[in-house]
């Protein structure tokens, strides 16, 4: 096992080449347990693994650092057999609590109230029935994605065309822009166990950078980074009820990290 200092490390987000190089939540963890470097470790329960380095990328900076004091103890996790019983449990926090949380913002109560009303997730029966009501959901959420994202193309679009692509600034003041119909979107994510997932908003982003310019697509990486850091400011600050909820959301699928870990049969 090799020794970490918790209080200097930075978790990031991603895949890096080396610990030098940076590390994400599972690899940290497997730098600790003395494996070859990567966000799989053997000594990690799988379904921890999954959960964590979803989790990991899904965070902002700040929220990600939360993080440090699990890497030790998702080691030697991963033959204790309780992955049954942190399936369950992550399925009925999303399911039952996380999403209809969401839908509730998104104008959506009713089928809010569909999934609150859900048997809790314990076994393989209670499982099939929670994700048969998700998926129901989700197919009805697709429409309003959509139409979400149509509209936000357009608004993006619009002021790219009015502002130019000269600066990645650009890109930061147009974010504003997708948190107004983010409602909409975040329905559409509605199996996302972390956070509001921003991703949707920021791809549409990306895209009219393809479509206003084509000499702007070696800044890809840079626009999809800073609409994404701006659109999580917003919700870190913001007290708007999309983003209380989100950021709620986000205690709770930290404390599930926790949850799942101390987890019992």
């Amino acid at each position: 096992m090799t020794t970490i200092d918790l209080d200097t490390l930075t978790l990031d987000r991603g895949a890096h080449d080396d610990f030098e190089d940076g590390a994400c939540l599972l690899e940290a963890a497997s730098f600790m347990a003395g494996e070859s470097f990567s966000d799989s470790p053997k000594c990690v329960s799988p379904f921890l693994a999954s959960y964590g380095r979803n989790l990991n990328d899904r965070l902002s900076d700040e929220d990600r650092q939360k993080l440090k004091p699990f890497i030790p103890r998702l080691l030697n996790t991963a033959s204790d057999g309780l992955d049954d019983v942190r399936r369950n449990l992550a399925a009925d926090w999303s399911i039952r609590t996380a999403v209809p949380r969401l839908l509730d913002v998104a104008g959506m109560a009713e089928h809010a109230a569909a999934l609150r009303a859900l048997a809790q997730v314990t076994d393989d029966s209670t499982y099939r029935a929670a994700k048969e009501a998700i998926w129901s959901i989700r197919d009805i959420a697709w429409d309003a994605r959509m139409a979400a994202r149509k509209r936000l193309r357009e608004r993006f679009a619009e002021e790219f065309k009015k502002q130019g692509l000269a600066d990645v600034a650009v890109a930061v003041a147009v974010a504003d822009v997708a948190v107004a119909v983010a409602v909409a979107v975040a329905a559409a994510v509605a199996v996302a166990a972390a956070a509001v997932d921003v991703a949707a908003a920021v791809d549409v982003a990306v895209d009219v950078v393809d479509v206003v310019d084509d000499a702007a697509l070696g800044a890809y990486t840079s626009t999809y980074r800073a609409v994404r850091e701006a659109m999580q400011k917003h919700f870190a600050e913001s007290d708007n009820p999309l983003a209380l909820a989100a950021r709620q959301n986000t205690t709770e699928a930290i404390d599930l990290l926790d949850r799942m870990i101390t987890a019992k049969a």
